[in-house]
């Protein structure tokens, strides 16, 4: 963070631990079902001023806004696992479609639709879309191990 963003007013970007407790504020978070701890998260888009983050939990997928200009991390949305599940054999359909050069769009599920995320976190197109299935699947009872899209690694769970 330079000095001037210090003088504006601007905070760090949350750690991804930060990230994943950061559920619990949300008034959908049933603490007797899901735990923070145990959360997987899945960095989708990146800027200097904004982080967008996928949090899956049994329960639930959030969609949390860590933006440095804001005091903290927000949930933008909170949606059961159940809400999800689009086609036939239970999966979560998972789509993406270009906005830009540096951004695209997916879509999770029917009703989720629209979420920029940044291109240079992945490879193409088809890597967010196997990174979110893969973030969707760790708490689905799938055995299947979450792997990261190519660069950073952004897929983090309880084992890692």
């Amino acid at each position: 963070m330079s000095l001037v963003e210090s003088l504006l007013g601007y905070r760090s970007f949350s750690s991804e631990p930060d990230i994943r407790k950061s559920i619990a504020q949300s008034k959908n978070y049933d603490a007797s079902m899901e735990s923070s701890e145990n959360a997987s998260s899945l960095l989708i888009f990146d800027t200097s001023r904004q982080h967008t983050w996928l949090v899956a939990t049994p329960e639930r997928l959030y969609f949390i806004l860590d933006d440095v200009r804001k005091p903290a991390p927000r949930i933008g949305r909170a949606v059961r696992r159940d809400e999800l599940k689009t086609l036939p054999d239970g999966r979560v359909a998972v789509n993406t479609r270009p906005k830009s050069d540096h951004a695209g769009l997916v879509d999770i599920g029917l009703r989720r639709r629209g979420w920029l995320y940044s291109k240079r976190l992945f490879s193409s197109e088809r890597p967010i879309e196997r990174a979110v299935s893969e973030l969707l699947a760790a708490h689905s009872g799938s055995s299947r191990t979450p792997i990261a899209p190519t660069g950073k690694r952004r897929v983090r769970t309880k084992a890692n």
